[in-house]
């Protein structure tokens, strides 16, 4: 299955946030446990591949 769908204005926003990250090359999107049964997400400039990292490309 597919890990995440963007809509083109979405996508088209990723490219936008891109051309202004001082050098990002990608966007790293978290998720993580918070609280008893709640998530948190969190969206970051990658400036290189982490170890953890799932590349996902269109």
């Amino acid at each position: 299955g597919k890990i995440v769908t963007l809509t083109d204005a979405a996508a088209e926003r990723v490219r936008y946030l891109l051309s202004k990250g001082e050098g990002a090359r990608a966007l790293r999107i978290s998720v993580d446990p918070k609280g008893c049964s709640g998530l948190t997400y969190s969206v970051q400039y990658a400036h290189e591949k982490g170890p953890h990292d799932e590349v996902v490309e269109d």
